[in-house]
């Protein structure tokens, strides 16, 4: 995920998140969200901000008491059988996964994000009063779109990141993303295939109706997960035509999936000339590749794997022997051929500038004179 989020595009668009990996576009979007995570992406009901009291909240935690995950944990354990434990797990739920909150762990030596942790203590942020507000109605909780809620909260919080970096968000850098982060770590498995492969494995005799995060897991590992720099070696034998910018359907099974639980947003979001441009492009059945950034993109990677210059590799690398001493005066001839080249453009393009700035100034003249001629 973190991977991703080192190349988050730069968009107006207010209700998606598009990535740029190899080139090409990625997006993250709530049809996204739907395909992974399997939850219900509806549309919100109306008025379901203002719905519900807190009446089941004001009979177990006084006013002014702190309504934290680990107090409300503490609560469901003390219950033991009860007709309200229900009520108590389902906002336990809530709280910790669908809008999880997060805490910082000990630094890391590689590009880094926490996500999907319980936050305690003293600064651990109470249960959102909305959790509080809908465990008043359990059926209202089983048939809220919570995939809708969790994908607006992951988009706020990834915003929020984007702008805590100014806009740059950087590698080595141990940063907290609370929220629903199962689709967005899946986004890359799932968008590039090949990476999918080297990293995922499926599960055993899993139900084909079952959603996306639910049909693979990591292989396994000694490690928690894999380094930034497993991920970006694989990158590199991943083609821009491999990587899908957005992620079509599988099977049947997937489109009748989001004919059930996924819908347009009722509002329209903002406008993006670019965005709307390859997305046009991309129905058209094209793949969007920017060279230039794909180009970028392996040459950042082999700068952070500790790659030097490869002129000066050639240069160390063949220095004995008569044949390794001619090819180093070669090499060494060719380089300055190329320095001499570039001097001479940069003497052509001084050139060009003079002209364009006398061209200018020609062009300023005419005008002048037509319109003199024009009164006369």
């Amino acid at each position: 995920m973190w991977m991703m989020l080192l190349r988050t595009a730069a968009v107006a668009k207010m209700r998606e998140v598009w990535f740029i990996v190899n080139g090409v576009h990625i997006r993250y979007g709530l049809r996204e969200h739907t395909l992974i995570s399997g939850l219900n992406c509806c549309n919100y009901p109306l008025g379901y901000k203002e719905f519900c009291k807190k009446k089941f909240v004001k009979r177990y935690f006084k006013n002014g008491e702190t309504i934290r995950l680990e107090d409300v944990k503490a609560k469901l354990l003390a219950m033991g059988a009860h007709r309200d434990r229900l009520r108590m797990m389902v906002l336990f739920f809530l709280g910790s996964v669908i809008c999880a909150q997060t805490k910082v762990g000990p630094g890391a030596n590689d590009g880094s994000v926490i996500c999907a942790q319980t936050k305690v203590g003293p600064g651990a942020n109470d249960v959102l009063d909305f959790f509080q507000r809908a465990v008043d109605d359990l059926g209202y909780c089983k048939t809220f779109p919570w995939g809708r809620y969790s994908f607006d909260y992951m988009v706020k919080e990834i915003s929020h990141t984007m702008d805590h970096f100014g806009g740059l968000v950087k590698e080595k850098t141990l940063w907290p993303l609370p929220g629903f982060c199962i689709p967005l770590q899946l986004l890359a498995f799932e968008a590039i295939t090949e990476l999918g492969k080297r990293f995922r494995q499926p599960v055993e005799e899993v139900d084909p109706e079952c959603p996306r995060m639910c049909q693979s897991t990591l292989k396994k590992t000694e490690m928690k997960g894999f380094p930034l720099a497993s991920v970006n070696q694989e990158l590199d034998r991943i083609k821009p035509q491999d990587i899908d910018s957005i992620l079509p359907t599988r099977n049947d099974e997937e489109k009748a999936l989001l004919t059930v639980i996924h819908e347009e947003n009722d509002d329209d979001d903002c406008r993006d000339l670019a965005v709307d441009s390859w997305i046009k492009r991309i129905n058209e059945g094209y793949t969007v590749v920017f060279e230039d950034m794909y180009q970028k993109d392996i040459a950042a990677r082999q700068v952070s794997e500790g790659s030097v210059n490869a002129e000066q590799t050639v240069l160390e690398g063949i220095a004995g022997g008569k044949e390794a001493a001619e090819q180093k005066k070669m090499l060494e001839d060719v380089m300055k051929k190329k320095k001499s080249l570039g001097n001479q453009f940069e003497r052509v393009m001084s050139i060009v500038e003079k002209f364009e700035e006398r061209l200018v100034s020609v062009e300023s003249f005419v005008k002048e004179a037509q319109k003199g001629s024009e009164k006369k």
